[in-house]
């Protein structure tokens, strides 16, 4: 299968074989915050952050996320995320250009 062909398939394919990396928590992230399951959300959000999600800004601006952006333990999270975003950039020789995202956009999400 050329799963490379299709970024979704990409991730789910990632998901799958790897339940414990990146991939997988984003997906739990998403199909929790769907449902509206906001203490699910956060704790598979923070799970990402402990495996290097730092694209706050993926989740912010996806309305997917609205049932959850709310809710104080989803909140605290993103907030933990974008500071981490904020040192990223601040650890830069050059803060102002940016290199590229290394995750897929959420619109595949």
């Amino acid at each position: 299968a050329r799963v490379w062909r299709m970024p979704m398939l990409v991730m789910l394919a990632a998901a799958e074989n790897y339940p414990n990396g990146l991939a997988a928590y984003r997906m739990r992230v998403y199909k929790a915050a769907v449902i509206g399951d906001a203490v699910t959300a956060a704790a598979e959000l923070r799970g990402a952050r402990k495996r290097g999600f730092d694209r706050f800004m993926d989740i912010d601006g996806d309305a997917h996320y609205d049932t959850v952006r709310n809710h104080p333990e989803f909140d605290v999270v993103m907030r933990e995320i974008a500071g981490d975003w904020i040192a990223t950039i601040r650890a830069r020789s050059s803060p102002t250009h940016y290199p590229g995202c290394q995750y897929a956009p959420s619109s595949m999400w």
